[in-house]
């Protein structure tokens, strides 16, 4: 989730976090600024084109446009992330990425620029990392979604800057987050297995799945769910689903204290954002209860970022269905695809990768997880890689290292450059949690 969410890239729970708390919006008067306090589900409204009016306790509004009953725009993943590609005010196109989590949008300021954005105000906010930082705010968005015009009264805006450590995280570049707006606007249908992201007005008429309610949509897409602890203990949370994160499930620290919730082997991982870092705990699930289904043995994490929900179900989890929200009615339909009986993988070398460079092919070591096998072969954070099992770095991307790095119990060849050396490197992945 873009508002301060946990997610997982490799060994890390990435926090892509456009940042959550209290949100001060701060508007330009003569030559003072105004405070006016704003939580975040003030942000959250509705302005539906096909004649649907906006809900009365929203602060912020949106609306869609859809040319016809459907619309179809196809989607690409990136570390387990979804990313759509729209024009912005006929400028453009851009890719973004899809977050139900993120309850207002945020865009670079260059692309506020190039799309002829009014400036509006500015936004402080409190990071749940701590701290605070002061974002412009702009008026005027008009995404273009396949022919679908989705607009945001206010999108927030950051420094190009501040999104390069998760562009490099990802593999790619991206202009923004278009968050869960959208998703009040229409019945919004995700398809992971055939990469197509459907917008709608209605679900269709010959739709024979049974729906899962939700608890909250001005939060965001709330569910009450399950987890089973070692011993076969099952304890209940509010679980945010959550198309930013790149996770399978992450629980909340402050939820695992309240529950006395004791699991067996954790292992250290770092958490990222625009906002910092932070070190998490990392786990895995002897069960997990999503509505009439069960996952075996899920990796999971443990946050300590703040949150009103107890966890969050990410794109691992989320990526064995076509997923389809229904925000206007507080609902979520789940159809299980192909890769649903699949197990979990794993990244078990203990290493977090990013790509650098203007093509985002220099791949090089971001993290190295304390007591793993990659901390055993000697590899540090900066090492650069140079090939992996004789092929050049500059022939892979960073999602296929990743892939590679998931295969347990072989050894990888590495060469790798430090400082002014290249080292010849054996990792071994192990069976150890993510």
């Amino acid at each position: 989730m873009a508002l301060d969410r946990t997610a997982h890239t490799a060994t890390s729970n990435l926090m892509f976090a456009y940042d959550r708390a209290i949100i001060r919006l701060m508007d330009r008067t003569a030559g003072e600024l105004s405070f006016r306090c704003l939580l975040i589900a003030g942000l959250l409204s509705l302005v539906l084109a096909s004649g649907c009016s906006p809900r009365k306790d929203s602060a912020d509004h949106y609306s869609l446009r859809l040319p016809r009953k459907a619309v179809e725009v196809p989607i690409q993943r990136a570390g387990e992330h979804v990313f759509v590609q729209a024009k912005m005010n006929g400028a453009g196109p851009y890719w973004f990425l899809l977050d139900s989590g993120s309850q207002i949008g945020v865009i670079t300021e260059d692309l506020a620029r190039e799309a002829g954005l009014k400036l509006k105000g500015y936004v402080a906010v409190v990071h749940e990392v701590g701290g605070t930082a002061t974002n412009k705010m702009y008026e005027g968005a008009a995404f273009d979604l396949g022919g679908a015009i989705y607009k945001a009264s206010s999108v927030a805006a950051r420094p190009r800057e501040t999104f390069r450590r998760m562009e490099r995280l990802h593999g790619r570049r991206f202009d923004g987050v278009i968050g869960h707006g959208l998703f009040l606007c229409s019945v919004l249908e995700l398809d992971y297995q055939k990469r197509i992201l459907r917008l709608r007005r209605r679900l269709p008429a010959d739709s024979q799945m049974p729906p899962l309610q939700l608890s909250s949509a001005q939060e965001g897409p709330i569910l009450t769910t399950s987890v089973m602890l070692p011993g076969g203990k099952v304890v209940k949370g509010r679980f945010l689903i959550d198309t930013g994160s790149n996770s399978a499930v992450d629980l909340i620290e402050d939820y695992v204290e309240r529950q006395h919730l004791v699991f067996g082997q954790q292992v250290e991982g770092e958490s990222t954002s625009l906002s910092g870092s932070l070190r998490i705990k990392q786990i895995v699930l002897d069960k997990f209860i999503f509505g009439p289904f069960s996952f075996e043995k899920v990796p999971a994490g443990i946050t300590p970022a703040k949150f009103t929900f107890d966890g969050i179900i990410g794109n691992r989890v989320l990526s064995k269905f076509t997923v389809v929200f229904d925000y206007d009615h507080s609902r979520v339909w789940l159809r299980p695809n192909t890769s649903f009986n699949e197990p979990f993988d794993r990244n078990t070398s203990g290493l977090l990768l990013s790509a650098d460079g203007p093509q985002f092919d220099k791949i090089q070591v971001e993290f190295v997880r304390p007591n793993s096998s990659a901390m055993a072969a000697g590899l540090h954070r900066g090492d650069v890689l140079v090939s992996i099992d004789g092929k050049a770095s500059e022939t892979l991307t960073l999602d296929s290292v990743r892939e590679l790095l998931k295969q347990k119990g072989r050894n990888f060849e590495l060469k790798v450059g430090r400082g002014q050396e290249v080292l010849g490197i054996t990792l071994r992945a192990t069976t150890s949690p993510e």
